[in-house]
């Protein structure tokens, strides 16, 4: 018994110092299952950046980050009695040129909605930024200029959630926040604001709220349309609620 928690015991701190190094880093990459990287610069557990990470799902698909950065990764320990691991993995800044998903294709029975959220250690990042996200779903025109503060299991592993969101789909400008609770019955609470304006189209903005839980959350939307720039106060409001 002895002998074996020695093994583990090292094993721990030659993964540790491999995580802290850029060699070691490379090697790590390069025997991570259905995963492809690039290109490499840095130590995962620093500063880092790659020209491109492909993974790759069991299922089939898979996404395509293209140069990607991160800065000041760090693993601190956390006394929050809610998380497992008692870990907490903080990123300064996170950011992909591009990011090209690709489904897996859809052959099995539609997923039902889980019952719980919760993960083994928390997870705070400052700045999330994307320039361009492709998907076949949106044809030719990509989500631009994404940005996002994130922090799962935040209060002790009782929330998810993300803040200062925005993000751009062709004349399309989308900003808002959302917070999920990790434990069921899942409580969301989500607010968006959306607006579009063309001086030679109908220009229009929204703002929305969901709040309740996940099965049976309330919608609450309030658009309002205008024949061009500059008659914003004179344009109808419409409201919809939702159960």
């Amino acid at each position: 018994m002895l002998a074996v928690l020695l093994v583990l015991a090292l094993t721990g701190v030659a993964l540790w110092r491999a995580l802290h190094s850029e060699r070691g880093s490379a090697w790590l990459l390069a025997h991570l299952p259905g995963v492809v990287v690039s290109g490499t610069r840095g130590a995962l557990l620093d500063d880092f950046e790659a020209a491109q990470i492909t993974i790759e799902w069991p299922a089939g698909g898979g996404v395509t980050l293209s140069r990607v950065h991160w800065r000041g990764l760090r693993i601190e320990r956390s006394g929050d009695a809610g998380l497992w691991l008692r870990v907490r993995v903080r990123v300064a800044e996170l950011h992909a040129d591009r990011i090209d998903l690709q489904p897996a294709p859809s052959t099995g029975p539609a997923l039902s909605a889980p019952s719980n959220l919760r993960l083994p250690l928390e997870i705070d990042v400052s700045s999330l930024t994307v320039g361009e996200i492709h998907a076949p779903a949106w044809g030719a025109e990509p989500l631009r200029d994404l940005r996002l503060r994130a922090h799962l299991s935040a209060a002790a592993g009782t929330l998810h959630r993300v803040d200062d969101v925005s993000l751009a789909w062709g004349r399309l400008r989308a900003k808002g926040s959302a917070q999920i609770a990790t434990r069921s019955p899942l409580d969301i609470e989500a607010k968006l604001a959306l607006t579009q304006s063309d001086s030679a189209h109908l220009a229009w903005s929204a703002q929305a709220t969901l709040a309740g839980p996940l099965q049976q959350p309330q919608l609450r939307a309030t658009v309002r349309a205008w024949p061009r720039p500059g008659q914003r106060d004179d344009g109808p409001d419409h409201r919809l609620v939702e159960p």
